[in-house]
């Protein structure tokens, strides 16, 4: 399935809707208390205006299937999450720091649109 990151490039078209009323894998729910930065509190709802959509997976007709995105935390983390728009489902999180610009893409993982 075609993989995308923020960095390489989404295709033409594609767009972001917003998605209430979240939930927790187990894996996520497990997650939020083994993160070495701290507790997660693990976002209710995706919303494009104040998360960062940084990877999309998306089925071969162009669908999104998977999102991760970022968002804000607390004052040092931020919490970065994939998750299933259609299950409403958070697969797993973690805190990243606010100020790690995380530039060590392999780009050689994504498709380019």
């Amino acid at each position: 399935m075609p993989l995308y990151h923020y960095q390489v490039g989404f295709p033409k078209g594609l767009s972001f809707r917003p998605t209430l009323g979240l939930i927790a894998s187990q894996h996520a729910q497990m997650a939020r208390y083994t993160d070495p930065r701290g507790v997660i509190t693990l976002p209710k709802a995706f919303l494009p205006a104040s998360a960062k959509v940084i990877e999309v997976e998306t089925d071969d007709a162009g669908k999104v299937i998977k999102i991760v995105a970022r968002q804000p935390h607390d004052d040092k983390n931020d919490v970065v999450y994939a998750f299933i728009p259609d299950a409403k489902l958070i697969k797993t999180a973690w805190l990243q720091d606010k100020h790690d610009a995380h530039r060590t893409l392999q780009r050689w993982r994504y498709d380019t649109p």
